[in-house]
């Protein structure tokens, strides 16, 4: 699978990336703790969601990604992980 980054570039979709950047954020949320198998379940539901959009491994955009990793935080009941991963990203 295929991400176009923001600046149009493709860059191949890397779950280290995805894990770190999730980790990262419950990290700076208060009173938040992901273990491994929080963060790899929440992983594989962000990409069954992927391949159920862009079927054929199409390319998705990075805006769709983080729509669905905002999506699937919430459906998880990860408020204070997903406050911290949009302001993350708004100061991008």
């Amino acid at each position: 699978m295929e991400i176009i980054k923001k600046s149009g570039k493709l860059e191949a979709f890397d779950e280290s990336k995805l894990k770190t950047s999730i980790a990262n954020s419950a990290r700076d949320a208060e009173g938040v703790h992901l273990t491994e198998s929080d963060l790899n379940s929440i992983v594989k539901d962000i990409k069954n969601i992927v391949k159920n959009i862009r079927k054929d491994n199409e390319k998705t955009s990075s805006y769709e990604l983080i729509g669905i990793i905002n999506d699937v935080l919430k459906k998880n009941k990860f408020h204070e992980v997903l406050k911290e991963f949009i302001a993350f990203n708004d100061k991008k």
